[in-house]
């Protein structure tokens, strides 16, 4: 049996555990007391117990988590590679196709300075009736169709048009569009007329998509605007098209507003005009999304 002494610091050392449950135990009522200490004590071990169930259920849940996370991470990683790899293929068909597009442009301009110098029947458009005579002369080249990685599909086409009577069109708030041709299963045009911005005139060009399209199909298009000159000059005006335009059901054209001003269009010094005509070439590449 412990002495006195020997129980009252036990105790004491159990009231700074316990609270007041120890202290009946050193007011003298030690039997009723101690078991109420004793009580309190299995409650304690209980909780303990529960406690560290908890706590093991939680370590679990999360080591289960953290697994989860990095088989999440380590998929998205590889999507990304494979991401990069299918980028950096487009990238190098891209560089390909606009070097391919560039050594034609020289046996472009000459078909085009052939056909315009020849007795050729003019194509009208309906939409220029408003214009009066203005139509288009055509010299298309055949579509190239490029397969990147395993399903992705590139197609690359040309539209060369001379727009006639263009003073006429240059005053006015028309159009004018040139006849299409199908690219990846799509029919694509060149559109232009009189833009207006910042108080001064230019000519805007645009490629026109005329096909009906699903409402889920998309495309994503790269595309360089010429306009070229009648002398055969290595020189010409050029806007390209660094970031992609997309096309859809609800967006069917895009292009520039700005391409070139009126004033330097009809600057004989520039010979951009002819006989009442300009040069147009829209080179481009179509990225489908199916």
């Amino acid at each position: 049996i412990m002495g006195r002494d020997r129980m009252e610091e036990v105790l004491q050392w159990m009231h700074l555990a316990m609270g007041t449950d120890a202290e009946k135990v050193v007011a003298g009522d030690s039997i009723k007391s101690i078991s109420s200490v004793l009580e309190k004590l299995r409650q304690l071990k209980s909780d303990l117990e529960l406690t560290r169930s908890e706590a093991n259920r939680y370590k679990k849940e999360l080591e289960e988590s953290s697994s989860m996370l990095k088989a999440e991470m380590k998929r998205k990683e590889e999507k990304i590679h494979q991401l990069e790899k299918e980028l950096e293929v487009s990238k190098e068909e891209n560089e390909r196709l606009k070097m391919q597009l560039g050594s034609t442009n020289s046996h472009l301009k000459t078909e085009l300075k052939v056909k315009e110098d020849a007795d050729v029947e003019k194509t009208v458009d309906p939409s220029t009736e408003k214009l009066g005579e203005s139509g288009t002369q055509m010299a298309t080249f055949p579509m190239s169709e490029t397969t990147l990685g395993s399903s992705t599909k590139v197609f690359s086409g040309e539209i060369n048009a001379r727009f006639t009577n263009i003073s006429n069109v240059c005053k006015t708030d028309g159009s004018v569009r040139s006849d299409s041709v199908n690219v990846g299963g799509v029919e694509w045009r060149i559109m232009i007329g009189r833009c207006v911005r910042g108080g001064k005139e230019y000519l805007g060009v645009f490629l026109e998509m005329i096909s009906n399209i699903p409402e889920t199909w998309s495309c994503s298009v790269f595309d360089e605007v010429h306009i070229l000159n009648h002398e055969g000059k290595e020189w010409k005006r050029t806007r390209t098209n660094e970031s992609a335009a997309i096309y859809d059901n609800k967006t069917v054209d895009w292009g520039y507003d700005d391409v070139i001003s009126l004033n330097d269009l009809f600057d004989s010094r520039n010979a951009y005009v002819k006989s009442d005509s300009i040069l147009v070439s829209v080179h481009f590449v179509v990225f489908p999304s199916y």
